[in-house]
């Protein structure tokens, strides 16, 4: 982060360091960890650490990708090199907020206390911390449950939340199976449905929710809720 001199002349005050930028915004009572726009690992909060049992000290200098190892609920991607979510940050595009799955802790590393018995549905969104000349400084990803309403057991039959945005039973049931995780496929044989039905339905949901993806959907469900 760079400040104007205060005088003509001065010499400018010095640069902060990515870490520094962060204490910013961290905070060790709530779910989440900073990074540098390349992914790098700088920061990994106590409440974290908790609920992944990833530590700390394995995380810290480690590629996000390594120690995250999620993937976007609607399987547009997964947490490798290629992440578009730090693509966009780079590019000073804010990267927004997606559904997420984070696996257990027997795929990142040893733990730090109970391991979770399933993966975990979150909320991740992604702030960019700037410096004063507009370049991206470093990463804050905030990991948040989504509303209880629309967790896995709920899901996991015909729901009625979503009659807000005005959608059909059937097109609940499907948001329903995307918010699961489930692709195209697999929703035209849990409902017993051809896949241009599917489709239709899935246009529908977007058109009705505003939303130009899938993964948007599900977000402003869960989010609807809050």
């Amino acid at each position: 982060m760079t400040f104007p001199p205060s005088r003509a002349g001065a010499a400018p005050s010095p640069r902060l360091s990515p870490e520094e930028v962060v204490r910013v915004v961290a905070s060790p009572f709530e779910e989440g960890f900073a990074s540098t726009p390349d992914g790098t690992i700088i920061w990994w909060s106590p409440a974290l650490a908790a609920s992944t049992g990833t530590s700390p000290e394995r995380a810290l200098g480690r590629p996000c990708w390594e120690i995250v190892n999620g993937s976007a609920v609607d399987g547009t991607f997964r947490c490798d090199r290629a992440c578009p979510l730090l693509a966009s940050a780079r590019e000073g595009r804010s990267p927004g907020v997606v559904l997420y799955w984070i696996p257990p802790v027997a795929r990142t590393g040893s733990a730090t206390g109970t391991q979770p018995p399933e993966p975990r549905q979150v909320l991740l969104s992604t702030l960019v911390l700037r410096d004063l000349d507009g370049s991206p400084v470093a990463l804050f990803h905030r990991v948040e449950p989504p509303s209880l309403r629309y967790s896995p057991i709920a899901m996991s039959k015909p729901v009625a939340a979503g009659v807000d945005f005005g959608l059909t039973p059937r097109q609940q049931e499907v948001l329903g199976l995307l918010a699961l995780g489930h692709s195209t496929g697999e929703i035209c044989r849990q409902l017993g449905l051809q896949r241009s039905t599917v489709r239709n339905h899935i246009q529908g949901i977007l058109e009705r929710l505003d939303v130009p993806t899938r993964s948007a959907a599900i977000v402003k469900a869960l989010r609807s809720d809050d």
